[in-house]
């Protein structure tokens, strides 16, 4: 796998969890701790996630879909 191929990966997590949360990147990063803008240089894979962003990111689409099951 080349290094874009390794950027983009991460980013696209990112983004397709962020839209399923139905949050924008300012919500997703207040969520999270970091800024809105973090959250749009993931996406373009202007910066790299570090493995705890991605973590709490899954924890909150993990819970996000234990509420909608009881909903």
């Amino acid at each position: 796998m080349d290094e874009l191929t390794r950027q983009l990966k991460p980013a696209l997590q990112v983004q397709q969890a962020r839209e399923r949360l139905g949050m924008s990147p300012e919500q997703l990063g207040l969520a999270i701790g970091v800024s809105g803008n973090t959250v749009r240089r993931w996406e373009a894979g202007t910066y790299r996630v570090h493995w705890t962003f991605l973590k709490r990111i899954e924890a909150l689409t993990e819970a996000h879909a234990t509420e909608a099951k009881q909903t």
